[in-house]
């Protein structure tokens, strides 16, 4: 998960990504339903890739948006209009 907040991922990246985590917690937890993971997942708070990739991404421009340094600032901005609309 480390640094997906500057790189674009695509939907198969993305399902990739998912495929991963479930089948980590499939291996915890000894069980292959996908409902026994989608319970598992909601009891400890582990989003959806996207959730957390979208969450990530907010903050990382943010972090830019609130910089000092005029041009992170603009640059910042910028993509959080493009962002957000």
């Amino acid at each position: 998960m480390y640094a997906l907040e500057a790189c674009p991922i695509n939907k198969t990246q993305e399902k990739s990504l998912e495929f991963t985590i479930n089948r980590v917690l499939m291996k915890i937890f000894r069980t292959v339903s996908v409902d026994v993971i989608r319970e598992c997942r909601l009891w400890f708070g582990i989003p959806n890739i996207k959730v957390l990739v979208v969450n990530r991404k907010k903050k990382f421009l943010m972090k830019y948006a609130n910089s000092a340094n005029g041009l992170c600032q603009l640059f910042g901005i910028g993509a959080l209009s493009l962002y957000y609309s």
